[in-house]
């Protein structure tokens, strides 16, 4: 049987060549898991994470379900970071249904008395709503439920289907949680990005791509803390003109910087070096190849991180508004980003190593960042 593994993976791998491209984020439980296995053959076929088997991180998972559910933001892992905007999602879900349910009856009424008035001002009847709504309701049931031919096939809008999805996928519930051989859901999963990130990434892409030294110029420490602060303690806030850009930029570089495991895994931390000494073709390849390995939670995270530094080095130059008002570009350039963010995303698990491997591998990490940030589309095939 195990000398037919081989050519049975091999098999696989073939077959998947042939299949079109579709963005990573529309695959469901399986279809990522399945993707992960051939992944991590193809890189152990040219010699890369030789000791890695799918799943990796489902081990390291279990270990930490055995203790005490941690609290906070920063210094966790980002699988608990995402257990816990879980939670808090399954709490806000109903308020939100019930407020919309109240808004829908409000405006059907609304609309009824305007109908009513108009056709005859004089008499006002008293329609019972109640009635309307579940004969509404009911028709809406009868024409059935949302039906695609494919995942892809879902869009922007339908993110609360997929987070109600993953929310009601029995995997979450603790008694499937306990059994190692839960089977893998066929729902596509909503994406998993911390909202402490999408926050973050959000408001500078509002407020600060024309911030001259974005992510490089020093902070407030006493603003900056105090955001920690409130993030950690309510999981959730809302940033506007008032935050400064520089004070939330340092937000978000240290949630990456104390994450209790790197956004990309040690375990693949020495793949993803190697990567720096290949041609630009080859790294590239191996780089996508890397990122299918990722668990869901961190390839998502990742994009949403990758976005945000590509749309700011599109602002690095001045420009000319067609006024012919010069604008001052924030001078921050692919390179730039790539030297402050590459020691945050990559990460070695070894803290002794001689000072020629830690100077290889600072050059090696911005090599790497850069070329996640110019080619991330080609990457997650957008």
């Amino acid at each position: 049987m195990d000398s037919m593994e081989p050519s049975y993976k091999k098999g696989m791998v073939e077959a998947a060549m042939h299949l079109p491209a579709v963005h990573l984020q529309s695959l469901s439980e399986l279809e990522r898991f399945r993707l992960q296995e051939i992944a991590l053959y193809t890189l152990q076929q040219r010699g890369f994470c030789t000791d890695i088997k799918p799943g990796y991180q489902n081990a390291k998972k279990k270990r930490q379900e055995r203790k005490d559910t941690p609290h906070g933001l920063f210094g966790v892992t980002l699988l608990d970071v995402i257990a816990q905007d879980r939670v808090e999602r399954q709490r806000i879900l109903p308020v939100r249904h019930r407020r919309a349910c109240a808004e829908v009856e409000s405006s059907v009424l609304s609309f009824l008395v305007q109908t009513q008035r108009a056709s005859d001002p004089g008499v006002l009847t008293d329609i019972p709503l109640s009635s309307i709504l579940s004969y509404g309701t009911t028709q809406t049931r009868r024409r059935g439920a949302l039906c695609v031919d494919s995942v892809a096939e879902l869009d922007n809008g339908d993110d609360r289907l997929l987070e109600a999805l993953q929310l009601s996928h029995p995997a979450e519930l603790p008694s499937h949680q306990e059994d190692n051989n839960y089977c893998l859901s066929l729902n596509p999963i909503y994406k998993q990005v911390p909202r402490i990130v999408e926050r973050c990434c959000s408001h500078i892409e509002k407020y600060g791509l024309q911030t001259i030294g974005i992510f490089r110029i020093g902070s407030s420490k006493k603003r900056v803390e105090q955001l920690r602060q409130e993030f950690a303690i309510t999981g959730d806030m809302l940033l506007g003109e008032d935050n400064c850009v520089h004070d939330v930029s340092a937000v978000l570089k240290a949630f990456l910087r104390d994450l209790k495991e790197p956004l990309l895994p040690w375990e693949l931390y020495t793949a993803f070096i190697q990567t720096a000494d290949m041609n630009a073709d080859e790294q590239l390849h191996v780089l996508q190849l890397l990122i299918c390995t990722l668990p869901p939670c961190n390839a998502d995270t990742l994009l949403r991180i990758l976005q945000l530094l590509k749309k700011v080095s599109l602002y690095e130059k001045d420009s000319v508004t067609h006024t012919g008002e010069q604008i001052p570009g924030n001078k921050m350039s692919i390179s730039n980003l790539a030297t402050i963010f590459g020691p945050n995303l990559l990460q070695n698990e070894k803290s002794l190593e001689s000072e020629r491997q830690s100077f290889h591998d600072s050059a090696a990490q911005i090599k790497v960042t850069e070329m996640l940030i110019q080619y991330y589309q080609e990457i997650y095939m957008e």
